[in-house]
């Protein structure tokens, strides 16, 4: 009986170190990936950046199954990978490396990750890592890098008067790659809208000033220029911005107009008529414009491109290659009646507030009048003197000066 005890005891406890080995060889079996068909790895290069914190790891190492999409860093999907960090900059895209015969990526003395010919890898395209997929190979290594961009901000300063107002600058972080800027939403932000005053331009640091679509393509981040302010140039009143021909054409009797730019009518007519506002070519040229008149119906004996009542004026602006045209064909009555033609106006007298009529000029414009019929005879007026072609006449005490240089060709013809 004694030894019966003995032998369960024998057996118990060679059950136990049975179970203590099995459970020696569980905690030292190694899984892999391969077994269960994860047969690629894919290496992530942080390239100079870290996964995790400031002392974590550049790269990352994952195994997946052939021929499926991978996971993009930092994506949107739930994933391990993370995504990379590196002071002030950000991920453009990950490009894959060439690797050589020991499985590591093909660099040059600089180095570069390059391919095989010594051209950048940056130079190819970025993985797609919504379409590209990996091979169908067992035992491929893809090892992507990180390429890197610093962080791009363009500030817009509104000044110091309209941050008094209450307004902010206003910071775009938006752009992601260097290069020429795209023109920022100015007008869309209420932090641009300030009573009493029109935004027009924005100033560089060196002074040139930013309007068009092209202006803002001249100014380029870069990794040496990261960071651009520009300072906006507010207007005092409510003010509409010409930039194209039609804006110009559409034009109405009153309100307030500037020129953002130069503009060419491409031959089309350009007038104002009772105009009582203010148009400012803030330096630019209205070119080629053809305007035509003709009196034949009317007892107006004052002609010109333009007429103005109630303060109206224009100013800062140089008319480049156009004409006013009219045929005269209708007899006069009255004793010592004449017409007054100028290229602005025929008769300056009218216009009270001439003084506001500053610097304005003119480059190959022609005042080309014909008489006809009972017209034949008639005296015209075309000014004399610095407004000559200008305006037809002046009151005496009047005075008008265009820029220097400026002509207007005069052309009198019977027929």
């Amino acid at each position: 009986m004694l030894l019966m005890k003995h032998k369960w005891k024998i057996i118990l406890c060679l059950i136990c170190v049975l179970f203590a080995t099995c459970a020696l060889a569980a905690c030292t079996y190694e899984f892999d990936p391969s077994d269960t068909g994860y047969t690629v790895t894919v290496i992530y290069d942080a390239n100079g950046g870290r996964f995790g914190s400031s002392d974590g790891n550049e790269q990352r190492e994952f195994r997946y199954k052939p021929a499926v999409t991978i996971i993009e860093p930092g994506g949107t999907q739930n994933n391990q990978v993370g995504s990379p960090v590196y002071s002030s900059r950000h991920v453009m895209g990950w490009y894959a490396a060439v690797l050589g015969d020991d499985l590591k990526p093909l660099r040059n003395q600089e180095d570069e990750y390059v391919d095989e010919n010594g051209a950048s890898i940056f130079e190819g395209e970025a993985w797609n890592f919504a379409e590209d997929k990996l091979p169908d190979e067992d035992g491929y290594t893809l090892y992507l890098v990180a390429r890197w961009a610093m962080n791009y901000k363009l500030t817009v300063d509104v000044g110091e008067e309209a941050r008094a107002a209450g307004l902010k600058n206003v910071e775009y972080t938006t752009y992601t790659e260097p290069g020429p800027l795209t023109r920022p939403y100015l007008e869309s932000r209420d932090n641009y809208s300030w009573a009493g005053h029109t935004l027009f331009s924005c100033i560089t640091s060196d002074g040139r000033e930013i309007v068009t679509s092209e202006d803002w393509a001249t100014l380029e981040f870069s990794d040496d220029n990261p960071e651009i302010t520009v300072t906006v140039r507010w207007l005092e009143g409510e003010w509409d911005i010409i930039q194209t021909t039609s804006e110009l054409s559409s034009m109405k009797s009153s309100g307030n107009y500037i020129l953002a730019t130069d503009i060419d009518m491409l031959g089309r007519s350009f007038s104002l008529t009772n105009f009582r506002g203010v148009l400012d070519g803030n330096g630019n040229t209205i070119s080629n414009f053809k305007n035509t008149g003709n009196a034949v119906l009317s007892d107006a004996t004052e002609w010109g491109a333009f007429s103005f009542m109630m303060g109206g004026y224009i100013k800062n602006v140089t008319f480049k290659n156009c004409t006013y045209s009219l045929t005269l064909s209708k007899a006069l009555t009255g004793e010592d009646s004449y017409y007054a033609v100028g290229f602005i106006a025929g008769n300056g007298s009218s216009i009270s507030n001439l003084e506001d009529f500053t610097n304005i000029g003119f480059e190959n414009c022609t005042l080309d009048i014909t008489k006809q019929g009972r017209a034949a005879q008639e005296t015209i007026l075309t000014g004399s003197g610095s407004y000559a072609g200008i305006f037809g006449e002046l009151a005496e005490g009047q005075s008008f000066t265009p820029l220097e240089g400026s002509t207007v060709n005069i052309n009198i013809k019977v027929g």
